[in-house]
Protein backbone atom coordinates (compact mmCIF):
# COMPACT_ATOMS: atom_id res chain seq x y z
CA UNK A 1 0.00 0.00 0.00
CA UNK A 2 1.42 3.61 -1.35
CA UNK A 3 2.15 5.48 2.36
CA UNK A 4 -0.29 8.77 2.24
CA UNK A 5 0.96 12.20 2.25
CA UNK A 6 -0.65 15.40 3.24
CA UNK A 7 0.52 18.99 2.11
CA UNK A 8 0.91 21.30 4.63
CA UNK A 9 0.99 25.12 4.48
CA UNK A 10 4.13 26.75 6.52
CA UNK A 11 4.16 29.67 8.28
CA UNK A 12 6.24 31.65 5.60
CA UNK A 13 3.47 30.40 2.94
CA UNK A 14 5.97 27.79 1.21
CA UNK A 15 4.54 23.83 1.81
CA UNK A 16 5.53 21.17 3.19
CA UNK A 17 4.66 17.17 3.72
CA UNK A 18 3.73 15.05 6.49
CA UNK A 19 3.83 11.40 6.02
CA UNK A 20 2.12 8.35 7.90
CA UNK A 21 4.63 8.76 10.50
CA UNK A 22 3.56 12.61 11.30
CA UNK A 23 6.80 13.50 10.20
CA UNK A 24 7.50 16.49 8.05
CA UNK A 25 9.88 17.01 5.48
CA UNK A 26 10.65 20.38 6.19
CA UNK A 27 10.14 22.69 9.10
CA UNK A 28 6.61 24.15 9.78
CA UNK A 29 7.95 27.75 10.89
CA UNK A 30 8.79 27.86 6.83
CA UNK A 31 10.18 25.18 4.24
CA UNK A 32 11.87 27.62 2.26
CA UNK A 33 12.94 30.21 4.72
CA UNK A 34 14.40 26.80 6.32
CA UNK A 35 16.62 26.14 3.07
CA UNK A 36 17.40 29.42 2.78
CA UNK A 37 18.89 29.56 5.83
CA UNK A 38 20.66 25.75 6.18
CA UNK A 39 21.82 25.38 2.90
CA UNK A 40 22.49 28.43 1.40
CA UNK A 41 23.09 31.33 3.39
CA UNK A 42 25.45 28.91 5.80
CA UNK A 43 26.11 26.29 3.19
CA UNK A 44 26.71 27.87 -0.12
CA UNK A 45 26.70 31.66 0.23
CA UNK A 46 29.44 30.79 2.73
CA UNK A 47 31.49 28.78 0.71
CA UNK A 48 31.35 31.48 -1.86
CA UNK A 49 32.59 33.62 0.32
CA UNK A 50 35.55 32.01 0.83
CA UNK A 51 36.65 31.01 -2.47
CA UNK A 52 36.78 31.82 -6.29
CA UNK A 53 34.99 29.23 -7.60
CA UNK A 54 33.20 29.48 -10.64
CA UNK A 55 30.93 26.86 -10.92
CA UNK A 56 29.99 25.09 -7.82
CA UNK A 57 29.37 20.87 -7.51
CA UNK A 58 26.57 20.58 -4.42
CA UNK A 59 25.94 16.92 -2.86
CA UNK A 60 22.76 16.66 -1.38
CA UNK A 61 22.09 13.50 1.38
CA UNK A 62 18.11 13.25 1.15
CA UNK A 63 16.35 14.64 -2.52
CA UNK A 64 12.88 14.50 -0.33
CA UNK A 65 10.01 16.59 -1.59
CA UNK A 66 12.87 18.19 -4.20
CA UNK A 67 12.49 21.54 -2.73
CA UNK A 68 16.31 22.14 -2.05
CA UNK A 69 17.07 21.46 -5.93
CA UNK A 70 14.47 23.75 -7.22
CA UNK A 71 15.93 26.38 -4.82
CA UNK A 72 19.14 25.67 -5.64
CA UNK A 73 18.24 26.34 -9.75
CA UNK A 74 16.47 29.54 -8.31
CA UNK A 75 20.02 30.22 -6.89
CA UNK A 76 22.46 29.62 -10.05
CA UNK A 77 19.45 32.02 -11.77
CA UNK A 78 19.86 34.51 -10.22
CA UNK A 79 23.50 34.17 -9.26
CA UNK A 80 24.49 33.57 -12.88
CA UNK A 81 26.76 30.95 -11.67
CA UNK A 82 26.85 27.34 -12.89
CA UNK A 83 25.83 24.50 -10.72
CA UNK A 84 25.77 20.74 -10.48
CA UNK A 85 24.04 18.83 -8.28
CA UNK A 86 24.13 15.12 -7.06
CA UNK A 87 21.71 14.01 -5.11
CA UNK A 88 19.88 10.73 -4.25
CA UNK A 89 16.74 9.27 -2.23
CA UNK A 90 16.10 5.88 -1.27
CA UNK A 91 12.29 6.10 -1.07
CA UNK A 92 11.22 8.44 -4.10
CA UNK A 93 7.71 9.75 -3.49
CA UNK A 94 4.93 8.83 -5.58
CA UNK A 95 4.53 10.84 -8.99
CA UNK A 96 1.13 11.92 -7.71
CA UNK A 97 2.72 13.49 -4.20
CA UNK A 98 5.03 15.34 -6.23
CA UNK A 99 2.69 16.73 -8.75
CA UNK A 100 0.91 18.01 -5.97
CA UNK A 101 3.31 19.01 -4.39
CA UNK A 102 4.39 21.47 -7.51
CA UNK A 103 0.83 22.79 -7.54
CA UNK A 104 1.59 23.88 -3.74
CA UNK A 105 5.03 25.07 -4.38
CA UNK A 106 3.64 27.49 -7.52
CA UNK A 107 0.89 29.20 -5.34
CA UNK A 108 3.54 29.95 -3.33
CA UNK A 109 6.16 31.32 -6.08
CA UNK A 110 4.78 30.42 -9.66
CA UNK A 111 8.31 30.49 -11.11
CA UNK A 112 9.64 27.73 -8.66
CA UNK A 113 6.94 25.34 -8.78
CA UNK A 114 7.03 25.62 -12.54
CA UNK A 115 10.98 24.58 -12.21
CA UNK A 116 10.01 21.78 -9.80
CA UNK A 117 7.62 19.79 -11.88
CA UNK A 118 10.18 19.61 -15.11
CA UNK A 119 12.80 18.44 -11.89
CA UNK A 120 10.30 15.63 -10.44
CA UNK A 121 9.79 14.34 -13.70
CA UNK A 122 13.96 14.69 -15.19
CA UNK A 123 14.80 10.87 -15.04
CA UNK A 124 16.81 9.31 -12.32
CA UNK A 125 20.05 7.66 -12.22
CA UNK A 126 21.31 9.93 -14.84
CA UNK A 127 22.69 13.66 -15.59
CA UNK A 128 20.15 15.75 -17.05
CA UNK A 129 20.99 18.96 -17.50
CA UNK A 130 17.93 21.24 -17.04
CA UNK A 131 19.11 24.07 -18.44
CA UNK A 132 22.41 25.89 -19.32
CA UNK A 133 22.99 27.20 -15.31
CA UNK A 134 21.83 23.82 -14.35
CA UNK A 135 22.18 20.05 -14.39
CA UNK A 136 21.50 17.53 -11.74
CA UNK A 137 21.71 13.38 -11.16
CA UNK A 138 19.12 12.02 -8.79
CA UNK A 139 20.24 9.08 -7.25
CA UNK A 140 17.41 6.36 -6.35
CA UNK A 141 19.42 4.45 -3.79
CA UNK A 142 21.17 4.84 -0.17
CA UNK A 143 24.02 7.49 0.08
CA UNK A 144 26.54 5.09 0.39
CA UNK A 145 26.42 3.86 -3.19
CA UNK A 146 26.75 6.40 -4.56
CA UNK A 147 29.58 7.00 -6.90
CA UNK A 148 30.29 11.21 -5.91
CA UNK A 149 31.63 13.18 -8.17
CA UNK A 150 35.45 15.03 -7.80
CA UNK A 151 35.12 17.57 -6.25
CA UNK A 152 32.23 17.88 -3.76
CA UNK A 153 31.82 22.01 -3.13
CA UNK A 154 28.63 21.76 -1.02
CA UNK A 155 27.45 19.35 0.77
CA UNK A 156 23.26 19.20 2.28
CA UNK A 157 22.67 16.53 4.59
CA UNK A 158 18.66 16.30 4.90
CA UNK A 159 17.76 13.13 5.87
CA UNK A 160 15.37 12.52 8.41
CA UNK A 161 16.23 12.99 11.46
CA UNK A 162 18.92 10.19 13.02
CA UNK A 163 16.05 8.92 15.08
CA UNK A 164 13.78 7.99 12.10
CA UNK A 165 16.60 7.35 9.60
CA UNK A 166 20.14 6.00 11.44
CA UNK A 167 21.39 4.16 8.40
CA UNK A 168 21.87 7.65 6.56
CA UNK A 169 23.82 9.34 9.79
CA UNK A 170 26.91 6.65 9.66
CA UNK A 171 30.81 6.96 8.98
CA UNK A 172 29.68 4.36 5.53
CA UNK A 173 27.85 7.35 4.66
CA UNK A 174 30.37 10.05 5.50
CA UNK A 175 33.68 8.91 4.23
CA UNK A 176 33.12 8.24 0.69
CA UNK A 177 31.87 12.13 0.70
CA UNK A 178 34.52 13.35 2.60
CA UNK A 179 37.21 11.73 0.48
CA UNK A 180 35.96 14.04 -2.64
CA UNK A 181 35.25 17.01 -0.81
CA UNK A 182 37.20 20.33 -1.97
CA UNK A 183 39.40 21.94 0.17
CA UNK A 184 37.52 24.08 2.52
CA UNK A 185 34.06 22.64 1.01
CA UNK A 186 31.63 22.56 4.11
CA UNK A 187 28.50 20.65 4.96
CA UNK A 188 25.37 21.77 6.49
CA UNK A 189 22.51 20.30 8.37
CA UNK A 190 19.57 21.14 10.35
CA UNK A 191 20.36 18.41 13.29
CA UNK A 192 22.70 19.79 15.73
CA UNK A 193 22.73 16.76 17.99
CA UNK A 194 25.66 15.42 19.89
CA UNK A 195 25.90 12.44 18.02
CA UNK A 196 25.75 13.83 14.91
CA UNK A 197 29.00 16.25 16.14
CA UNK A 198 30.65 13.20 16.89
CA UNK A 199 30.08 12.02 13.79
CA UNK A 200 31.38 14.61 11.50
CA UNK A 201 34.14 14.95 13.90
CA UNK A 202 35.18 11.23 13.67
CA UNK A 203 35.78 11.72 9.55
CA UNK A 204 37.59 14.49 10.22
CA UNK A 205 35.35 17.38 10.13
CA UNK A 206 36.08 20.53 11.76
CA UNK A 207 32.27 21.41 13.56
CA UNK A 208 30.64 24.86 14.09
CA UNK A 209 27.22 25.25 16.11
CA UNK A 210 25.49 27.80 14.78
CA UNK A 211 22.07 29.28 15.34
CA UNK A 212 19.47 27.66 13.48
CA UNK A 213 16.27 28.44 11.02
CA UNK A 214 13.43 29.75 13.14
CA UNK A 215 11.77 27.33 15.58
CA UNK A 216 15.52 25.44 16.06
CA UNK A 217 18.13 26.81 18.66
CA UNK A 218 21.24 25.08 16.26
CA UNK A 219 22.15 23.73 13.09
CA UNK A 220 25.70 22.53 11.94
CA UNK A 221 28.57 23.23 9.57
CA UNK A 222 31.41 21.32 9.31
CA UNK A 223 34.61 22.01 6.82
CA UNK A 224 37.21 19.67 5.33
CA UNK A 225 40.35 21.70 6.34
CA UNK A 226 43.02 22.05 3.59
CA UNK A 227 44.56 18.12 3.47
CA UNK A 228 48.66 17.80 2.72
CA UNK A 229 48.87 17.49 -1.23
CA UNK A 230 49.26 13.90 -0.64
CA UNK A 231 46.03 13.17 0.95
CA UNK A 232 43.75 15.27 -1.45
CA UNK A 233 41.73 13.48 -4.00
CA UNK A 234 42.76 14.62 -7.31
Amino acid sequence: MTPAYDIILTSDGSPTLRDHRNETFHSHHGAAQETRHVFIANGLDHYRSKTSATQITIAEIGFGTGLNAAMAWQYAQFHKIPITMVTCETHPLPQETTHHYSDALSAYDSELGSFHRRLINADWDTLVQLDPLFAITKHHCPADLVQWPVPIHVVWFDAFSPDTSPDCWTEATLTPLCHVMADDAVLTTYCAKGSVRRLFQSVGLAIERLPGPPGKREMLRATRLAQPHSEIVQ
